[in-house]
């Protein structure tokens, strides 16, 4: 017993070592007015999707861009294909639980997760969104494919007063089989869109002014 123990704690730190020598890959780059975005991919093992980083800078402070996620209802304005959000748990500027729903093209089946988000700051002021997939939580509904897992971290790292380089990274198994075309949107077109949409959502009034009462601001 202790032998095949040994065997399997081996096998799984040499995969984690394996992991963590894949390097990102550049899948695409944009240069609009504001400033490069930037989608990265790397191979995981074991997994069908890739891994997808993206990263760019955003005119705004880490206060503000909080604010844009804390608004569950404004999801399907930041995420491309998010409909029908459903807030589950809501713990302040330290977490929530949301349902999501992705639509996809006809007639593909649309996917749905539950996200937990989980808030904390580094020491350098960087503000860490950790995301993670948690079952049991929502029904499967009729018609719609249940994601088997999803992790990302979203992080805010403040450079200067109004100024922030976001950086995310993703990886899921949003369960069943997809053309090529729609996994490619999922990895590299959605983060890029995501950048985006955020950068226009942290101008909008509604999110100005805020005042994080838990973790440090630029």
């Amino acid at each position: 017993m202790i032998r095949v123990l040994l065997t399997a704690l081996l096998a799984g730190i040499l995969c984690q070592l394996a992991y963590a020598q894949q390097t990102w890959e550049l899948a695409k780059r944009k240069t609009p007015a504001d400033g490069d975005i930037t989608i990265y991919t790397r191979a995981v093992p074991g997994m069908k999707l890739k891994e997808y980083k993206g990263v760019a800078l955003v005119a705004a402070n880490v206060s503000t861009l909080l604010a844009v996620f804390m608004d569950h209802a404004g999801y399907p304005l930041l995420f491309p294909n998010c409909i029908n959000p459903k807030t589950l748990a809501h713990n302040g500027e330290k977490g929530w639980m949301v349902y999501i729903e992705n639509a996809t093209p006809w007639p593909i089946r649309h996917r749905d997760v539950v996200v937990r988000t989980t808030v904390s700051q580094e020491a350098d002021g960087t503000l860490c969104l950790t995301l993670l997939n948690v079952d049991g939580i929502e029904p499967v509904h009729e018609g719609i494919i249940r994601g088997v897992s999803y992790s990302g971290v979203w992080r805010f790292k403040p450079l200067g007063p109004g100024r922030t380089e976001v950086t995310c990274t993703g990886l899921a198994d949003p369960g069943g089989s997809l053309p090529n075309w729609l996994v490619n949107m999922f990895i590299i077109d959605d983060p890029l869109q995501s950048l985006e949409n955020l950068r226009t959502r942290v101008k909008l009034a509604q999110y100005q002014g805020k005042k994080l009462l838990v973790w440090k601001d630029n």
